[in-house]
């Protein structure tokens, strides 16, 4: 399987770079969360800068219409996963996917934490 495996992430990466292909995608991010759950995190770091400006772009607007929800789902799957999994390439760059909410309650003005 290793053999293999510059060409299955050659593929996954030009498929990622076709625009207009939802439904494509989902399948991509699909694929990518079974390599990252099978494969050693340093075999995948080629793909990481292709995959993350895809996330990017994904989770960045809100979905247009109710069909594009399944990729939005799909990206947000990706993202849990590798979140889960503490991968040290996606680490780097969770905070632009997750939000820290325990800072954020803390320094939130209803917190209560003002004058009173």
């Amino acid at each position: 399987f290793q053999i293999q495996l510059p060409f299955i992430l050659e593929r996954l990466v030009e498929n990622l770079r076709m625009t207009g292909a939802n439904t494509l995608h989902e399948q991509v991010f699909l694929c990518m969360r079974v390599l990252l759950v099978s494969i050693s995190p340093h075999f995948l770091t080629p793909v990481w800068p292709v995959l993350l400006t895809e996330l990017i772009k994904v989770l960045s607007q809100p979905p247009a219409s109710p069909k594009d929800a399944p990729l939005t789902l799909a990206a947000l799957k990706v993202v849990d996963l590798a979140s889960l999994l503490e991968l040290p390439e996606f680490h780097l760059h969770q905070w632009m996917f997750l939000n820290d909410l325990v800072r954020n309650n803390v320094h939130s003005p209803a917190s209560g934490s003002g004058s009173g």
